[in-house]
């Protein structure tokens, strides 16, 4: 599943607290299951399912056999509609992060910034989270902008490639993604920058 929107269509200010989001979505309980007894959900179900933010787009990707596909369509149903959000997971997760930004910066992160700011004169990713960005990683706000990625079924253009016949692919989309409704407003348009000339 794939929709437009991504990194491109977030505005700056929740920039970084998107990374943070989605590097913390592996921690969500998924239709009451963590995380480890949804990897073993999954592999007992022969499913995998994965949220992601690309540049442009916002995305669901997975794996599934002839026999689990409405295991895969269950996935993404309960994905968009039934996650919720441990406050020690999240506590955790900032706990680790702030211990990462207090690492010294190695050579090759140094050589990386520096090349994407002689290639880049805007380059949203440049620079670390900051302590005072983390902290601002609530469930509330977690929630909040995982509903505006993740959570508006509507807006994503499903695309199977596998053993399943399309009449069962329809009927599965009809009876797990059109019950659905979106969480979240339509994701902003892509921003408009000026144009760089170099000289």
């Amino acid at each position: 599943a794939i929709k437009k929107g991504g990194y491109s269509a977030t505005d700056e200010k929740d920039l970084k607290l998107t990374r943070f989001m989605e590097r913390f979505t592996s921690q969500f309980i998924i239709g009451g299951l963590k995380k480890q007894d949804m990897t073993k959900w999954c592999a007992a179900n022969n499913v995998s399912l994965k949220p992601s933010i690309d540049y442009r787009y916002d995305e669901f990707s997975g794996t599934f056999t002839k026999k689990s596909a409405e295991n895969l369509f269950k996935l993404l149903n309960l994905y968009m509609s039934e996650y919720s959000i441990d406050d020690k997971d999240i506590a955790y997760s900032k706990t680790q992060t702030l211990k990462e930004l207090a690492m010294p910066t190695g050579s090759h992160e140094i050589y990386k910034d520096t090349c994407q700011k002689l290639e880049y004169s805007y380059y949203p990713f440049s620079g670390k989270i900051t302590p005072s960005e983390v902290e601002l990683a609530s469930i509330t706000n977690i929630s909040k902008l995982y509903d505006a990625h993740f959570c508006t079924p509507s807006q994503f253009t499903y695309i199977l490639s596998g053993p399943a016949e399309p009449s069962e692919i329809k009927a599965l989309c009809e009876k797990y993604i059109a019950t659905l409704s979106d969480k979240s407003a339509p994701t902003s348009q892509f921003k408009d920058r000026e144009p760089v000339v170099r000289k």
